[in-house]
């Protein structure tokens, strides 16, 4: 319904973004953060934080809006819990 009212420029997709607003403020700040300490690499805050909503974005598409859980091998905090590592850490060894 979402993808659908932000298509016809209707006033939920704003809502949406709007509801969303303090997640995505909280993420920046945070990354904001760790690149200013050194714990992170000095990328962008600003795209890390859209990376990271996209992969979780992306995972609530699908098990909740299309209802699919089984695209996915793996139980939910376990799927979570990889987005994170392989955030955090990366995919290279």
């Amino acid at each position: 319904m979402m993808l659908y009212a932000a298509l016809e420029s209707h006033h939920l997709g704003e809502l949406f973004i709007k509801q969303r607003l303090p997640v995505s403020e909280f993420l920046l700040e945070f990354f904001s953060e760790k690149i200013k300490t050194g714990e992170m690499r000095a990328l962008d805050p600003t795209v890390l934080t859209r990376s990271f909503l996209a992969m979780i974005s992306h995972y609530v598409l699908i098990t909740q809006v299309f209802h699919a859980p089984t695209h996915f091998p793996l139980p939910e905090r376990k799927m979570l819990e990889s987005f994170v590592d392989i955030f955090t850490e990366g995919v290279l060894p």
